[in-house]
C-alpha cells in the first residue's frame, strides 16, 4: 500500500499539500508512505476521494488508479 499512496501522491508538489488535499495529518500520511503504516478505513477512504481512486486499487492494486493531475488550489 506504501507504493501506491506514494504513486498517488506524484501530482502533488509536495508529501504536505497531498496531505492538506487528502484532509490527512501530514506525519500521518508520511508514516503510510515510507513506513508501510496502513491507515484505517475512514483515513484511506478519504486518500482514495481525493486522487479519484478506489480503496481496492490501494489495498490490492485492482480497480482504477489515480488521477494524473492535481486538483489542488
Amino acid at each position: 500500500m506504501a507504493l501506491r499512496i506514494r504513486q498517488a501522491r506524484v501530482p502533488y508538489k509536495s508529501m504536505r499539500e497531498f496531505a492538506r488535499v487528502c484532509g490527512v495529518e501530514y506525519q500521518s500520511l508520511w508514516r503510510y508512505a515510507n513506513q508501510n503504516v496502513e491507515p484505517g478505513v475512514e483515513t484511506l477512504a478519504k486518500i482514495a476521494k481525493a486522487t479519484g481512486t478506489t480503496t481496492d486499487w490501494f489495498i490490492s492494486g485492482a480497480g482504477r488508479g489515480p488521477r494524473t493531475t492535481s486538483r489542488a488550489a
